[in-house]
């Protein structure tokens, strides 16, 4: 049984800025005061502040790291820098957690850019900005006090008219539970799916798949996939499915060591130019791009047709331009999204598509974003080092705000599995997380064994054992209140407790055998509803619900230094 944690995270952030976000407050630090680790100061470039900037990011482990004292709270985190060779990623530490990489502009004068909201504990912090791509300078850091971005503004229908049942269903049920857990996934096969089962003795919820060897350009070429028919198997299991497609260039592909046309997804690896088919209809490229939508969607009406729901994330990371989706920047691209959008949903009719557009949290991702008629969902991939388990709460605020809260955020594809308490203390509330497949999931390195069973048995994160249960319950939470509610009967059999769930008749009875326990009931917000119940004295106990609202409980059950943590419903 999973042991649970009380307090939710809005909850919990609420609580932590109470009396530390000082209207006002800001500090400046200046990094040539840090301490230096292959780096040195430097006065050659002009317009600094204080007594000279932090440069030499040229070789691995090169950073500042700068210590200094701050109330505990959330702040928005600023650099002061200038990247003269073109846009930059580096990394940046808070107390030795690794919160990202992190975008830095071309700039060839001090600039500053805004990183994104940090956590910090009261007293001494530590923040460091070590080398990713390197090659830029650090002139300062800024900190001023903040609070997390809203994430429930989100829209209420998919954009798809008519949405399939199922599809509109899993979006209900996304939607429900965003903000309140993680949903598990994993991209691979039964390889990637022992490992965690032997490991953990559970299975991941949302199972990755891709369309890439559908590509007209790779069936030409003797490419063969089943693909559909195993997510097909999988939906049956009850699982989630998502589908990314690495599209292999419809044609121009190089075909040379390095640049083989197995690797025709990538920029490098191709010659094909969007923009012909983008300005002109009448292209060969317009009618090969119209040609590879069309043998996909013979796969998704496949799909259709067994009922699946799919988490649709084509012309995903387009930002990042590796793939030659994006190469050609950020209208053609978008141009792309639309037509691939009106191709699927209008000319094919494909009704069971969850569409995900894949964003980074820089400042420039609304350029590529085709807007939110065309999309359900924000996704976002992260890889950070091997072993690093940071909720990447910057990443997931950036994206809030730059989407102001309309669409569930999702980590649609990741190395590291983040740790679910920092998730759950930071409210990085990330809608469900996919490891990629192969050496992310099983080289005991990139997630460790005790990793890997920490995540899949914490109460944070759902797995597929528990989505029954979870459909259930928001099925109880939206039916008619007139509809009596199906009820079963929980128990906790060491105690010698059982009950029916969800509450009948706004009476919750416990009937206790055998010990006396300790109960006590919260709601999602972390509120103490009922507190300390104990069953010493009696055979039942009977709880009055018939003051509280429809919705889900955690009953909490202590005995002997034993705790049980059970979700509660009342319809």
């Amino acid at each position: 049984m999973k042991t649970g944690r009380f307090i939710s995270p809005a909850l919990l952030l609420f609580i932590l800025l109470i009396g530390v976000c000082r209207s006002g407050f800001s500090q400046l630090m200046e990094a040539e005061t840090g301490t230096l680790a292959g780096t040195q100061v430097s006065t050659q470039r002009g317009g600094y502040s204080g007594t000279g900037y932090v440069t030499g990011f040229d070789a691995d482990g090169d950073k500042v790291t700068i210590s200094f004292t701050a109330g505990k709270g959330i702040y928005n985190l600023y650099v002061g820098y200038a990247s003269p060779f073109d846009d930059k990623f580096n990394y940046v530490y808070v107390n030795g957690e690794n919160l990202g990489s992190v975008a830095f502009p071309l700039s060839t004068v001090f600039a500053e850019t805004k990183v994104g909201k940090v956590y910090l504990r009261e007293g001494a912090n530590t923040l460091s900005i070590v080398k990713d791509w390197g090659y830029f300078d650090v002139d300062n850091i800024r900190l001023e006090a903040s609070a997390p971005s809203d994430i429930y503004n989100v829209a209420l229908d998919l954009v798809t008219p008519s949405p399939a049942e199922k599809t509109d269903s899993v979006y209900r049920l996304l939607s429900h539970l965003y903000g309140k857990v993680i949903l598990s996934g994993q991209y691979g096969g039964t390889t990637e799916l022992t490992h965690i089962k032997n490991i953990s003795g559970k299975t991941p919820v949302i199972r990755g798949f891709d369309l890439i060897d559908y590509s007209p350009s790779r069936v030409e070429r003797g490419a063969t996939s089943a693909e559909t028919e195993n997510a097909i198997e999988w939906s049956q299991q009850r699982g989630m499915v998502t589908f990314c497609w690495h599209w292999n260039a419809p044609k121009d592909l190089i075909d040379q060591p390095g640049k083989e046309w197995w690797r025709g997804f990538y920029t490098e690896a191709t010659t094909f130019d969007l923009n012909i088919a983008m300005n002109n209809p009448s292209s060969e490229e317009y009618t090969l791009i119209l040609r590879d939508i069309d043998t996909i969607a013979v796969q998704l009406k496949k799909l259709a047709g067994e009922g699946v729901p799919v988490l649709w994330r084509p012309l995903h990371e387009a930002e990042g331009k590796w793939f030659w989706w994006g190469a050609k920047g950020a209208e053609p691209c978008k141009w792309l999204w639309k037509l691939l959008f009106d191709r699927l949903v209008n000319y094919h009719s494909l009704n069971n598509l969850v569409w995900v557009w894949t964003s980074t949290g820089t400042p420039d991702a609304l350029t590529w974003y085709p807007g939110d008629e065309y999309v359900d969902i924000i996704g976002t991939d992260i890889y950070l080092p091997a072993g690093t388990y940071s909720s990447n709460f910057i990443t997931f605020d950036n994206l809030a705000a730059l989407y102001g809260g309309r669409k569930l955020i999702a980590l649609s594809e990741n190395g590291p599995i983040p740790d679910p308490e920092n998730l759950f203390t930071q409210g990085a509330a990330w809608s469900w997380f996919s490891t990629w497949s192969g050496n992310f999931i099983a080289d005991g390195v990139t997630n460790s064994e005790s990793h890997i069973e920490k995540v899949y048995h914490d109460d944070y994160v759902i797995t597929l054992d528990e989505i029954d249960m979870m459909e259930d319950i928001i099925a109880l939470l939206e039916a008619k209140k007139n509809q009596p509610p199906v009820t079963r009967v929980e128990e906790i059999v060491p105690l010698g407790i059982s009950f029916q769930n969800p509450v009948v008749n706004d009476r919750l009875v416990l009937k206790c055998s055998r010990r006396a326990v300790r109960i006590a009931i919260f709601n999602l917000q972390g509120k103490v509803e009922f507190a300390e119940v104990n069953t010493e004295e009696a055979d039942s106990v009977e709880i009055d619900f018939s003051t509280k609202p429809s919705g889900i409980y955690l009953l909490k059950v202590i005995a002997s230094g034993r705790v049980f943590v059970y979700r509660l419903v009342k319809v």
